[in-house]
């Protein structure tokens, strides 16, 4: 995903970046151009082009921009004309019509891989060589907005990255997942002079990773072999229980006698780790649970905070942006696994053993 689209990367090391790189915000063009030169005598005649698009780029292998059901909002004049408008909504129910088939095999219906909401295209063109195009949370008049504001739609929309992976990767992540609760562009074109903005609001990728989910299970399989070996421990015929036996027993003996030894060992490994297992983990940006294994990664916090002010053709998904969220969490995991040992270590050395 970038801020504006720009082609992807290619090879095996680009692949969850070629499958969700080129969903841009939108495909905006405001374009200008001269007419012939009209008889002589006659003034000359600017005209004027602007074109608002939702969606661009490539999907699963797919070009959107091919995709007929994903046309345009246009708006020509021929520089004589009153201001030309175009508002066209993009009805969600365009995504269940349209089916995808990739390089890689993948077919489904554009709406298993993509959720939209409530969307706008609007493009005008005024003469004069003045033009503007917008798309996404939009009113009627192409003016921007942010979430569900009176003047214009929600425009959010949710990307399932997971069915786009086809379980390549299910031993690492499921349910890989970018949401966006409002996603909106407006370009300006007055003769040669053109500007644009765009934005990006509550940008969230979510998966689950099965390593994390299955942590809890482990630690307690792990308890469980140690709450065992106390078990062992006291038991009638335990070490301990034997070690007190073979002293008592040869002085009991002279007086006819021998030792009936009971141990119980108190400790609960269960209860000092706990706290570790179930607490979610984060630093404002990542927060993974632990007990789901589910990982939500803030992209305007990882990115510093302001997702509206970079520069065109950022890049949001790519290596260089997520690997270090996955190096962070298996840090995290790390100096966990740690915590846990250190624990469990301190609880066997307070353990109270009664004989």
């Amino acid at each position: 995903m970038y801020t504006s689209p720009r082609s992807p990367g290619s090879g095996p090391a680009h692949q969850i970046r070629r499958i969700g790189g080129m969903l841009g915000t939108a495909a905006l063009a405001a374009g200008l151009a001269l007419v012939p030169s009209l008889p002589a005598g006659a003034a000359e005649a600017t005209t004027s082009y602007a074109r608002g698009q939702f969606l661009s780029g490539s999907l699963a292998g797919m070009s959107l921009d091919q995709v007929v059901a994903f046309a345009a909002a246009e708006a020509r004049n021929n520089g004589s004309q009153s201001l030309q408008t175009s508002d066209d909504p993009l009805s969600a129910t365009v995504l269940q019509s349209v089916t995808v088939e990739s390089p890689d095999g993948v077919q489904a219906d554009l709406g298993q891989f993509l959720d939209a909401g409530a969307v706008n295209q609007y493009a005008e063109a005024d003469r004069n060589g003045v033009s503007l195009g917008a798309s996404g949370a939009i009113g009627d008049d192409g003016a921007v907005g942010v979430g569900n504001t009176a003047s214009g739609p929600a425009g959010d929309l949710d990307v399932d990255l997971d069915t786009l992976l086809d379980g390549r990767y299910d031993s690492i992540l499921t349910d890989l997942r970018l949401s966006l609760d409002a996603v909106s562009a407006q370009a300006r074109a007055n003769l040669a002079v053109a500007s644009g903005d765009y934005r990006i609001e509550g940008a969230t990728l979510t998966f689950t990773s099965p390593a994390i989910a299955d942590l809890t299970g482990k630690v307690a399989s792990s308890l469980g072999v140690v709450d065992g070996q106390l078990l062992d421990l006291s038991s009638d015929d335990g070490a301990i229980a034997l070690a007190v036996g073979r002293v008592l027993d040869p002085v009991l003996s002279a007086v006819g006698s021998s030792a009936n030894v009971d141990v119980t060992i108190s400790s609960d490994l269960d209860a000092a780790v706990q706290s570790l297992l179930t607490s979610a983990y984060g630093n404002g940006a990542v927060h993974f649970n632990l007990q789901t294994g589910e990982v939500t990664v803030d992209l305007e916090a990882l990115l510093g905070g302001d997702l509206n002010n970079l520069d065109p053709g950022t890049e949001l998904l790519s290596a260089d942006v997520l690997g270090p969220v996955l190096d962070g969490i298996t840090r995290t995991v790390s100096t966990l696994a740690d915590q846990i040992v250190d624990r469990v270590r301190a609880a066997l050395h307070d353990a109270t053993v009664e004989v």
